[in-house]
């Protein structure tokens, strides 16, 4: 069986994209969680998870010897943490919003080079190996349109806000920094990703934001 390797800013990322690789190759794959651990077992987060983790993971030996287990590592990170210190991406350039498409490669550049800090190759010769699910700001903006079908399903920016009056009507509940990764909240997650249904569905709802249809296009060119 094909296997997926995480490596995400959190726990509720990873079950989105635990669902997302379980729906798009018809439950043909086995997903480890590698940053932040995670214990299905307790529905508990094993460690501290940020983009700051995911940085120090992407530098270090476990990363590569993740390759020696798993045949393919996803790394994920949201574009809306990018200007901060040290990740030093800002989302403008003299006034400017950067595109998608360039904030995108900016990210990914930034990632490869975290990569290769060990060895200037690594990610040149793995590469086929590494696929990479940036959220543009947020994966939860990969999740609007599940739930619409006007323009929204386009917002890259507060989608967690857009997503919680849906969220109220068929769950009683909203997503915000204090609850979200309680283990109800968790469930929530892998519960609203289950509504991709399909591979075809993935592939058409992909479209709507560039970093999950950059995910989406490299997952079809994989064989399971």
């Amino acid at each position: 069986m094909t296997s997926f390797a995480l490596i995400t800013e959190g726990i509720t990322d990873q079950l989105v994209l635990r669902k997302l690789l379980e729906i798009f190759f018809d439950d043909e794959v086995e997903v480890n969680h590698l940053q932040p651990r995670y214990d299905e077992t307790d529905n508990k987060q094993l460690g501290y998870g940020n983009w700051v983790k995911v940085f120090d993971y992407c530098q270090s030996d476990d990363f590569k010897d993740a390759l020696n287990f798993n045949d393919f590592i996803v790394v994920q990170l949201d574009s809306d943490v990018s200007p901060e210190t040290h990740f030093d991406i800002p989302h403008q350039i003299n006034g400017n919003l950067r595109t998608d498409d360039e904030l995108y490669h900016i990210i990914l550049a930034k990632i490869q080079e975290k990569i290769n800090t060990k060895n200037t190759t690594f990610y040149q010769e793995n590469q086929d190996k590494i696929l990479f699910a940036i959220g543009i700001h947020s994966i939860e903006c990969w999740l609007l349109p599940l739930f619409y079908t006007d323009n929204r399903r386009e917002k890259t920016v507060n989608c967690l806000n857009s997503l919680n009056p849906e969220l109220n009507k068929k769950f009683k509940l909203t997503i915000d920094a204090n609850n979200k990764n309680s283990p109800k909240i968790r469930g929530i997650y892998a519960q609203i990703a289950e509504g991709f249904k399909k591979k075809s569905k993935i592939i058409d709802l992909a479209k709507f934001n560039y970093g999950f249809q950059q995910f989406v296009e490299r997952l079809g060119g994989i064989e399971v």
